[in-house]
């Protein structure tokens, strides 16, 4: 089957982690190798990806000043909604929290790995 004829869900990388790591090592090169249409990054203010996936053309939500802040899942939610992501992944521990009440609060798909 041809490429062009697979359906890829629009997904919601949450990525809720001030510092640079593994897990974000992951989440940029996930995003790099999809279309900007099709991805987007949630995210706090002071992550150290954000920039570099906006300039790139991807949609970065920050949520929130800090990864404590607990207001990050009905932004998320919001985000996941209006956005129309069908699809949550969680990338971290702080990450799965969130995203698993965001996901929850919407009636969204979590996609835990």
């Amino acid at each position: 089957m041809k490429s062009e004829n697979l359906y890829s869900p629009k997904a919601l990388i949450v990525d809720i982690s001030d510092n640079f790591g593994g897990a974000n090592a992951r989440v940029l090169a996930l995003m790099k190798s999809l279309p900007t249409d099709r991805i987007g990054l949630a995210t706090i203010k002071k992550s150290r990806i954000a920039s570099e996936l906006e300039k790139l053309g991807y949609d970065v939500f920050r949520l929130a000043e800090h990864k404590f802040d607990p207001r990050i899942p009905i932004r998320m939610s919001r985000v996941i909604r209006d956005y129309g992501f069908e699809v949550v992944d969680t990338q971290n521990p702080q990450s799965k929290l969130w995203g698993s009440i965001a996901a929850f609060l919407g009636g969204h798909t979590l996609c835990l790995l």
